[in-house]
């Protein structure tokens, strides 16, 4: 069976799930992305502004304004992991929904998605810890970083399976 992983990290606005970090994990090549602003702050409304400032304050610390990818491009790259995997694990319902909405417009058949938040407690002994690795693109002393979780989510699931 051939699975990945794949970490998001981003704003939760009435519009829709917002992806700032990107990061898809399958044991051997790692794909990271940070995104750039879908618009600009000063067009954000007052509770979308509340919550980029909560999310780069208390858990990413990635700069609104800061990113090198289009979110146009997020389809084509969780897509291109898509080919011969037979499970996506995330971990969290946000996340759950959001990859099942991109893998919805996909040209591939879509692999189960396993949220391992809900499925009957697999991720029962699994904590996505803050980090002060060096990752460039957070400005915390410590952050939740989707590459980390990415990792930590492939190698639990990795040691969960049978052998």
């Amino acid at each position: 069976m051939k699975f990945i992983a794949i970490d998001i990290q981003g704003y939760i606005f009435k519009t829709g799930f917002v992806v700032k970090e990107l990061a898809i994990y399958d044991g051997k090549e790692l794909s990271s992305n940070v995104f750039k602003a879908k618009k600009p702050y000063h067009s954000l409304t007052e509770q979308e502004k509340k919550q980029v400032k909560y999310c780069a304050e208390n858990f990413h610390g990635i700069h609104y304004n800061f990113g090198d990818t289009d979110h146009s491009d997020i389809s084509f790259i969780i897509n291109s992991y898509l080919r011969d995997v037979d499970m996506v694990f995330v971990k969290g319902t946000c996340k759950e929904k959001y990859i099942n909405k991109m893998l919805s417009e996909s040209m591939y058949s879509s692999p189960v998605i396993v949220n391992i938040k809900n499925n009957n407690g697999l991720a029962k002994n699994l904590k996505l810890e803050k980090t002060n690795s060096d990752c460039p693109y957070h400005n915390l002393d410590e952050y939740l970083c989707s590459v980390k979780n990415v990792k930590d989510i492939y190698n639990y699931v990795k040691n969960c399976l049978p052998k």
